[in-house]
């Protein structure tokens, strides 16, 4: 589910936080995120917050917001990018 109505956001989408090591401080806009659908197919992720995990300065967090064309999907794999390099894809069961 990419919407819900219990939420913390006002638009009610769907966030996920990613975590990631060795990301380069400063540099969180030269983080995209995108997702990757069973057919394959693949959509752009909001990538809303990048920043160091409190006192664990070798840690990131990455927020990304999930798009409503894979509301339908069970299961998607995210994957970040950073300069364009591609991090290992996670898969993120997602639940009605």
């Amino acid at each position: 589910m990419t919407t819900a109505n219990n939420y913390f956001a006002p638009d009610g989408h769907t966030r996920v936080m990613l975590f990631a090591m060795k990301l380069p401080a400063g540099e969180g806009s030269a983080i995209t995120a995108e997702v990757e659908d069973a057919e394959h197919r693949t959509y752009p992720l909001v990538v809303e917050y990048v920043g160091q995990v409190s006192q664990l300065d070798w840690l990131s967090e990455v927020i990304v917001r999930l798009p409503d064309e894979i509301s339908s999907a069970n299961q998607v794999w995210i994957s970040i990018k950073v300069h364009g390099t591609a991090s290992n894809k996670v898969a993120v069961r997602i639940r009605p």
